[in-house]
């Protein structure tokens, strides 16, 4: 037979408290046709991965709009091809300038 608990401690013993935690690991992948290899940052000083924006957009899960707005602010290194193309320097995108 199962002692009786009071209304004390019935509630002491149904009160339980459950803490979650989540954590996220996430991987991106960018595939490229072509290997261009690494190119020199200046505001890094070394050589580096250089993006596209589109790519950027891609690894960062941000939008186009935003990522331009940190490439304005200077928030991210960024250097334009004698093309007039933009590269972005993958590693100021994860914030290891």
């Amino acid at each position: 037979m199962r002692p009786r608990l009071g209304k004390r401690a019935l509630k002491r013993a149904m009160r339980k408290r459950m803490r979650i935690t989540l954590e996220r690991d996430e991987l991106s992948v960018i595939r490229r046709p072509v290997h261009r290899g690494l190119t020199w940052c200046a505001q890094c000083a070394e050589r580096v991965q250089m993006i596209t924006p589109d790519e950027a957009v891609a690894v960062a899960g941000r939008s186009a709009r935003e990522i331009y707005r940190w490439v304005e602010a200077g928030r991210v290194h960024f250097m334009e091809t004698p093309q007039g193309l933009l590269s972005i320097c993958l590693r100021s995108l994860y914030g290891g300038h």
